[in-house]
């Protein structure tokens, strides 16, 4: 078989060496950690020699350099360690001159080119010793073999043309818990159900048990339909079945085809040769079932699932796929060296915005931008950049959509993170129309549907909750974040949506996230249609949207009708129970209105409401009232002096409390660090002194640092040392990578 050593990482490289060496010598050579060798990968120790046989792993491509890199680097550190043996293993496919030259250039510590290993040695010893190449996965992944099978097989014409791509990008495939799983159940059942989100990858998993029921000859067959499954299924053969998205798409016949697929699956149960997987989404697999009776009847088959979830790539994972994307990137040193700096990496590793894809597109970006004009920004800046707010790369995704995919994601980005899918289509037919119109061009018909499905996975997520009702958001907030800004700078975008018959929270959303919408002139239209929907805010929704709302526009638009305002407001407070009401939310409204009408005998009403909550409040909720007495203050409010009596006396009895109580009822009740810096100062402002209390119940909160003790304090040692263990194999990775420059 012909392998592809460059495919391995340096690190998996060196791991197939000890395999092979332990086997053809059958001693034990020692591994190390990753990082800085001193001329040592692997070695056998003899008694009183440490350094007996010393084995160096170097994985180049060309003859050239790897000869440089022994004379200059490596020869010195031979000559150092002056072992018995020197045995060098090499992914360079070397010639009889080159094995003879570079024996000359080693002597005497090669003793023979028996000890020098090149490409095709490494081939023959993996032909010799197969169970190598199992415990490997990745070097049957890449091999030209595995390539040669899998155009040999009976697959359509497009599927070839996929897994072409797939046997590219396996190079840079990090396994994770699902495909020990998924193969489990294949082995049990002979059947496996992928699911789980979109973009959290079905497909990879499909194609990777695809290339390892390969090495077991079995052909493999793609289909789009049970119609096709059937079709090309044969009991007596070696066979492969895949079915992508198998719920993918509805038909009036639906419960014909749940028959048959059924059918399809209790055959394949009863076989030994055949191996079935489909794949889909985990709310259409539940919405299936709800809906056909032959599903809802044959819940047990259709448990056999392997469930991905995002969870299933721990921080090592994370730290595989970035090693192996810059380990393919090909930039030199002098530009990934930044990455290292005080293990900058784990920044990127830990990053909430990761995933395996914005990584490719960052490196790729990097890539093709350096070879293009040269050395850019410096790396680990430009990274994290990236991460944190791509909008660059959001850019050149949201340009290659059509015209119907960005008025979706337009629409999308001016209304609520969290949308009703319904709300969402309201939305997109009125504007999509619009825009069609402005930019002369024709409308598509199912347009809704079809541009929903094109766009999940990869720029929206889509919930199904219990109740029935379907949510879209997007995937990652970076998108919005970079919409808003196009918006921002597209007046024309702006207008065109306000010309819609918005509602009243989709107005709002406008007017509180995009500077440009304020500078139009749509004062009179803001106000008249807030005056329209106000009392049914207050009487329609909840108490901290209503806040929300009212103190945006008491901010920023005045009013000649303060009184019918504060009398709404006190009507809406006065209906609910008290303890509806946010503290902070309704200190936010007091200090709004105390600044345009405290001489309103309701501004008093209102004031008396919100100081009556002082006795259901934590310690640190008494800030808002602080805050709320210090602009009274200002504008010598009647009655000042004894509401801060008022909130003196609940801060002495608070701080009396706090001196008392155990620092495990502080935790329990939820007080972070910051909740008791505040209540210090409030404390300190009133001569009170807790500050010894306070810094110890700081320091428990920081020390258990949001561990649960509902696990006893070895399971506590033991994720410690596993957290611990954890960074040591990421260091590892990026030191095997650093050793390979």
């Amino acid at each position: 078989m012909n392998y592809n050593y460059q495919n391995l990482s340096p690190d998996e490289f060196e791991k197939v060496t000890h395999s092979l060496l332990n086997l053809e010598f059958d001693i034990r050579f020692e591994e190390f950690a990753s990082g800085k060798d001193s001329g040592i990968d692997l070695r056998h120790s003899k008694a009183r020699n440490d350094n007996s046989i010393i084995v160096q792993c170097k994985r180049y491509q060309a003859y050239t350099d790897l000869k440089s890199k022994i004379k200059n680097k490596e020869l010195v550190k031979i000559k150092k360690l002056n072992p018995e043996r020197y045995i060098l293993f090499t992914s360079v496919d070397l010639s009889v001159n080159q094995k003879d030259e570079l024996l000359i250039l080693l002597e005497p510590y090669v003793k023979s080119t028996g000890d020098i290993y090149g490409k095709k040695d490494i081939d023959s010893l993996l032909g010799k010793y197969p169970e190598v190449e199992k415990k490997h996965y990745k070097l049957f992944l890449t091999s030209s073999t595995a390539l040669e099978l899998l155009l040999k097989s009976k697959i359509i014409n497009q599927t070839e043309l996929e897994l072409l791509q797939i046997n590219e990008e396996m190079k840079k495939y990090v396994q994770n818990n699902s495909f020990p799983t998924a193969l489990k159940i294949l082995n049990e059942v002979n059947y496996c159900i992928i699911s789980g989100e979109p973009g959290i990858g079905k497909t990879t998993l499909a194609h990777a048990l695809i290339h390892h029921y390969l090495r077991y000859d079995f052909n493999v067959y793609v289909v789009r339909s049970i119609g096709e499954a059937v079709e090309v299924y044969q009991p007596t053969e070696l066979q492969f079945i895949y079915f992508d998205d198998f719920l993918g798409d509805t038909t009036v016949d639906m419960d014909i085809q749940d028959q048959d697929f059924i059918r399809f699956l209790k055959g394949v149960k009863n076989t030994n040769k055949t191996k079935f997987v489909v794949s889909t989404r985990n709310y259409l697999l539940t919405k299936a079932i709800q809906k056909s009776e032959v599903f809802e009847r044959e819940r047990v088959l259709l448990s056999e699932q392997c469930i991905i979830n995002l969870s299933d790539y721990t921080k090592f994972h994370r730290a595989k796929i970035l090693a192996n994307h810059l380990d393919f990137a090909g930039l030199n040193w002098l530009i990934v060296e930044s990455l290292f700096k005080d293990k900058f990496y784990n920044k990127i590793i830990e990053h909430p915005n990761y995933s395996p894809r914005l990584i490719r597109l960052i490196v790729e970006d990097y890539s093709a931008q350096e070879r293009l004009y040269g050395t850019r920004d410096d790396f680990s800046v430009f990274f994290l950049k990236m991460l944190s707010n791509p909008s660059r790369l959001w850019a050149q995704a949201f340009e290659k959509n059509g015209d119907a995919a960005q008025t979706m994601l337009l629409c999308l980005s001016t209304l609520d993170i969290f949308i009703d899918v319904k709300d969402l289509r309201d939305v997109f037919s009125i504007y999509y129309k619009k825009r069609m119109h402005e930019l002369n061009k024709a409308i598509m018909p199912d347009v809704f549907e079809k541009t929903l499905k094109q766009l999940e996975g990869t720029f929206l997520e889509i919930t199904h909750l219990k109740n029935k009702k379907t949510y879209v958001r997007f995937k990652n907030p970076a998108v919005r974040d970079f919409l808003h800004d196009y918006l921002n700078r597209n007046r024309e975008e702006i207008e065109l949506l306000l010309t819609i018959n918005l509602s009243f929270d989709h107005l709002f959303y406008i007017l509180a996230n995009f500077d440009i919408a304020r500078t139009l002139e749509l004062n009179v239209m803001i106000q008249e249609k807030y005056d329209q929907t106000l009392e049914k805010q207050f009487k329609e929704d909840i108490f901290s949207k209503t806040f929300m709302v009212l103190e945006y526009f008491l901010r920023n638009f005045d009013y000649d009708n303060s009184d019918l305002i504060l009398s709404k407001f006190l009507k809406f407070i006065t209906d609910r129970e008290i303890e509806e009401y946010s503290s902070y939310a309704f200190s936010n409204i007091i200090l709004i209105i105390a600044k345009f009408d405290i001489t309103n005998s309701k501004f008093r009403e209102i004031l008396n409401v919100f100081f009556s909550m002082i006795s259901l409040v934590e310690f640190y909720e008494l800030q808002h009232f602080e805050n709320v007495l210090i602009e009274l203050k200002k504008i010598d409010y009647p009655g000042v002096l004894l509401l801060e009596k008022e909130i003196k006396n609940k801060i002495t009895s608070e701080a009396n409390w706090i001196e008392e109580v155990d620092s495990q009822e502080i935790s329990e009740m939820s007080y972070s660090a910051d909740d008791l810096e505040v209540c210090k100062n409030l404390a300190i402002k009133y001569d009170i002194d807790i500050y010894d209390a306070i810094e110890h119940h700081k320091e428990f909160i920081e020390d258990i640092n949001d561990y649960e003790f509902d696990e006893d304090l070895e399971a506590y040692r033991e994720q410690k040392f596993a957290e611990t263990q954890e960074k040591a194999e990421i260091d590892s990775i990026f030191d095997a990578l650093r050793s390979s420059y």
